[in-house]
């Protein structure tokens, strides 16, 4: 919109008829180029292009700094432009918590960036926050990136993280200006791992029936069809706790495959997930799951309930065989707000 706006304003920028012809006479006679100065017509197109673009020049880094909108349409036409454009800001603040950067540099093909987080009004965040998968990097080219939490001072409730970007190409990084944004971090995390779940207290329906449901997710090796209706556990009125934040809604065997149910409550406030695996007791060997599938009741209020069902392709005889393991992930509170970043790399 942004472009087509500007090339609008661009060709409605006309000169005078006349005036054009006269610069064409006067362009044959080198004596008589001086002459242009004579005319006013002339002078006043040129001042009102000047204008035109003495003004986009004033005012787009503004914009840009105060509309993320206008900011976004910048970066889809050319994201150097919008690079050049957006000013420096190396702090930022939302919801009571400012995120600053602290130093960044550049070795070879890779450049380190320390930012920090403090909680000016509360304690939201700790020793496990983790900004997961809700921040972004923009620069004038495709970047890669990793964030790690390193230090956490307790006293000024601050987080200090260190991000690793990279080219793409495997170019080396130039000292341009990157943007940094943050939209939410999670705290109060949970990590269960190489887990032995214990089958003594799981009670594995035998008459278990199916139920259709839409899915709006799913994983494995296998390949799934979104489009179409899975048939996966009826979900337990009462089920059985597996770690803080997730439960087994339903186990059971159908069609000759063992599936396993979890639920989670309040899958908005939190980051709580994971998934399971079979050991062989005697051997060790490790089964993965085929595949799982995500669904929900109640999508779209504050009483959603996420389920997720995980599928291995192992029959009731053979599954004896085996003991039960998973990775669990769970966390206490989400923080969001608006944190963004502008610096250039040293």
């Amino acid at each position: 919109m942004f472009k087509d706006k500007y090339i609008h304003m661009n060709e409605q920028i006309v000169a005078d008829e006349k005036l054009i012809a006269s610069a064409l006479r006067h362009s044959k006679d080198s004596e008589n180029i001086k002459s242009f100065n004579k005319h006013p017509n002339f002078i006043k197109a040129a001042v009102f292009i000047l204008v035109i673009f003495s003004a986009v020049f004033t005012f787009m880094p503004s914009l840009a700094a105060n509309n993320q909108y206008i900011y976004n349409l910048m970066y889809g036409v050319s994201p150097s432009v919008a690079q050049f454009f957006i000013p420096v800001e190396k702090s930022s603040s939302s919801n009571g918590i400012v995120m600053e950067v602290v130093s960044s540099y550049i070795h070879d093909d890779t450049a380190e960036i320390y930012i920090s987080m403090t909680d000016t009004i509360e304690t939201r965040i700790d020793g496990t926050t983790d900004l997961f998968d809700s921040y972004s990097i923009r620069s004038k080219k495709d970047l890669m990136a990793t964030c790690e939490l390193m230090t956490y001072d307790n006293k000024l409730n601050k987080a200090t993280f260190l991000i690793k970007i990279s080219s793409m190409d495997g170019s080396k990084i130039d000292r341009e200006k990157i943007t940094f944004s943050v939209r939410e971090f999670i705290s109060g995390k949970k990590i269960y791992e190489d887990m032995k779940i214990s089958l003594d207290g799981l009670s594995i329906d035998s008459n278990a029936i199916g139920t259709e449901r839409n899915i709006n997710g799913a994983g494995g090796i296998k390949s799934i069809d979104f489009d179409r209706k899975w048939t996966v556990l009826k979900p337990n009125s009462n089920p059985s706790k597996l770690v803080d934040g997730i439960d087994i809604s339903a186990v059971a065997f159908l069609d000759d495959k063992l599936h396993i149910q979890t639920v989670v409550y309040n899958n908005l406030e939190n980051d709580n997930h994971g998934y399971f695996y079979l050991k062989n007791i005697s051997s060790g060997q490790i089964i993965n799951y085929d595949y799982s599938l995500s669904f929900m009741d109640n999508p779209h209020t504050d009483n959603r309930v996420d389920y997720d069902e995980f599928v291995f392709d192992i029959s009731k005889d053979d599954f004896k065989d085996y003991d039960l393991y998973g990775n669990f992930y769970t966390s206490t509170s989400r923080t969001s707000g608006d944190w963004r970043v502008v610096f250039g790399l040293e």
